[in-house]
């Protein structure tokens, strides 16, 4: 007993002496925050004095100096500003992991630079041949309708025969171009996506796809792949009747081109719109999952494409001027961050104030009603696709079955219809944007001229020479365009003719809506070729296109390489 109460008599002791210490120790730390705060104080206190004593010396001295001496002393201390500036840049990009950047500086920054990286011109010939090619052969068939349109129509004339062949394939020639621009350029994009190899770069950002994820992408494309053969068949026959009778089996030739090209045409019809469709209802259900989930990788790439988005909405808002500038810069500065902050946040380059122009409800819905329009004119060839596909499935001894052959055109039609849709949906809008541009110069003129000219600046003089300049440009090109497209819809109309009784109401909507639509599709066609081979495009759009394929690539981006592209945004993105 006596030894357990040594024991415990010890125990306390030790205890009661790490108490002691750590008491002390606290009452130690204590009085060195009291009196160390106040020390501080009193130190800063002199240190305010001291400091403002300082700077109104320096002001004294300063304001003895000469402009020139101010200029040499920035310059002194310039080179260590860009070796500070390129030091913390040098850190910030191996922070983010620079392979997104490089991604963009190799795929969609190097048409911007003076000097492009060299490519294979063997390779980039060898597709332009097959894609003008392919454009060239497919329309074959628009021309034979086009010459026979005139030809009929010159028959009742006195003009002699020589006259009606020259006037007749002029003619012909109206209604072929416009097609081969269309066909050119939209074989152009599917075939140099069957060529186009993924960077490393490329590949390194992109999350991984299961075997599950590629059969249902393939499940998803054969259906679209079978309606545009469907819907080229058709026309392919209508080749092959009207040129085998003169070539025989030369009309392979313009036949197979005018296949697989119209079935391309489709297939980029059909998954554009139904891209669109999904996107649009997808978005309301993929804001409110990343709302709940911010750590997801849909809620990174909403934050993103959110960001991405209002810089969209600036650029369409800038001037001619304006946008040259951001170019300038994107020309210039070789370093990718700097280039994508461009793209990101376009604001911070430009020193003016720039007025952002939303899209308006009213522009939206009339693009929409006029896709509608473009695509109910379509069915105005629904009888010849029925006469199409019964000489076709006579090969295969089914031409007796009437309900096969009224789903295939339906089919057919459906899906020939989505390249009338898009094509009016487009044209509806820059005829809107046209209409609204008119209303607003004739605003601005009359609003001018009750106020006092305000002095015009260099800038402000460069920008309206050169706006004028674009005006007129895109003035001409417009005219051509719609020229074009007005002779492409007279055998379209005869056509129509042949299978309506136009003494109804519902007939005259259903040929207005094929004009429409035949119409729409030739201007958006001739439009788009004549602005890429001219060049005299908007200098905001190859901006806007490089916004546009960045929010194309975030769905396919990994989620580890979305939560480092959202530390490039100089603020915290919201969703």
């Amino acid at each position: 007993m006596y030894l357990s109460s040594l024991r415990s008599s010890k125990k306390l002791l030790i205890n009661t002496k790490y108490f002691i210490i750590l008491a002390s120790f606290f009452i130690i730390c204590g009085s060195d925050a009291v009196f160390g705060m106040e020390h501080q104080i009193n130190s800063e206190n002199k240190s305010q004095e001291k400091h403002s004593s300082i700077q109104r010396t320096e002001q004294i001295s300063l304001s003895s100096l000469r402009e020139e001496n101010i200029e040499d002393d920035s310059h002194m201390h310039q080179p260590l500003l860009d070796a500070t500036s390129d030091f913390y840049l040098s850190i910030n990009q191996k922070y983010i992991d620079s392979a997104f950047l490089e991604w963009l500086d190799k795929n969609q920054f190097a048409k911007f630079n003076s000097q492009p990286p060299p490519a294979n011109k063997c390779f980039d010939r060898s597709l332009f041949a097959i894609e003008a090619f392919s454009g060239g052969a497919s329309s074959v068939m628009f021309f034979v309708l086009g010459y026979d349109f005139a030809e009929r129509f010159l028959q009742t004339t006195a003009i002699s025969r020589p006259g009606q062949i020259a006037l007749s394939s002029l003619y012909g020639m109206t209604d072929y171009i416009p097609m081969v621009f269309l066909g050119t350029e939209l074989s152009s994009n599917v075939i140099n996506k069957l060529f186009y190899r993924k960077s490393q770069e490329e590949k390194s950002i992109e999350r991984k796809i299961t075997w599950k994820n590629y059969l249902l992408e393939y499940s998803l494309k054969t259906p679209v792949i079978v309606a545009g053969i469907l819907s080229a068949s058709p026309l392919t026959y209508l080749t092959y009747d009207d040129l085998f009778p003169y070539i025989g089996w030369g009309w392979l030739a313009p036949g197979i081109p005018t296949f697989y090209v119209r079935t391309l045409i489709d297939y980029y019809s059909i998954t554009t719109l139904s891209n669109n469709i999904y996107n649009a209802i997808k978005s309301p259900m993929d804001r409110r999952f990343a709302r709940s989930n911010p750590h997801s990788r849909q809620a990174y790439s909403m934050r993103i494409k959110n960001v991405l988005q209002e810089a969209r909405s600036y650029i369409s808002s800038l001037n001619y001027f304006q946008a040259e500038q951001l170019t300038q810069i994107l020309k210039e500065h070789l370093d990718p961050l700097e280039r994508f902050k461009v793209c990101s946040h376009p604001e911070s380059f430009i020193t003016e104030q720039v007025q952002v122009k939303k899209d308006s409800l009213i522009k939206t819905i009339i693009g929409i009603a006029g896709g509608i329009v473009g695509g109910y004119g379509q069915w105005i060839v629904y009888p010849v696709e029925l006469d199409s596909f019964v000489p076709l499935l006579t090969l295969v001894g089914l031409e007796d079955k009437k309900a096969l052959i009224t789903g295939l055109a339906i089919i057919g039609t459906i899906t020939a219809s989505g390249l009338t849709t898009l094509a009016t949906w487009n044209s509806t809008l820059k005829f809107y944007d046209a209409i609204s541009g008119v209303f607003s110069s004739v605003f601005n003129c009359i609003k001018s001229c009750c106020k006092l000219k305000p002095e015009r600046t260099f800038n402000t003089i460069v920008n309206t020479e050169k706006e004028n300049s674009f005006f007129w440009k895109r003035l001409g090109i417009g005219v051509v365009s719609g020229a074009l497209a007005v002779c492409s819809a007279g055998p379209s109309a005869e056509i129509a003719l042949t299978f309506l009784n136009i003494n109804e109401i519902w007939p005259k909507l259903e040929l207005a809506s094929a004009i429409i639509a035949v119409f729409s599709t030739s201007f958006w066609a001739v439009d788009e070729a004549l602005l890429k081979l001219l060049k005299t495009g908007d200098p905001r759009q190859p901006l806007l296109n490089t916004i546009d394929q960045i929010i194309l690539k975030l769905p396919d981006m990994s989620k580890k390489k979305l939560r480092k592209l959202i530390n490039l945004l100089p603020e915290e993105a919201t969703i």
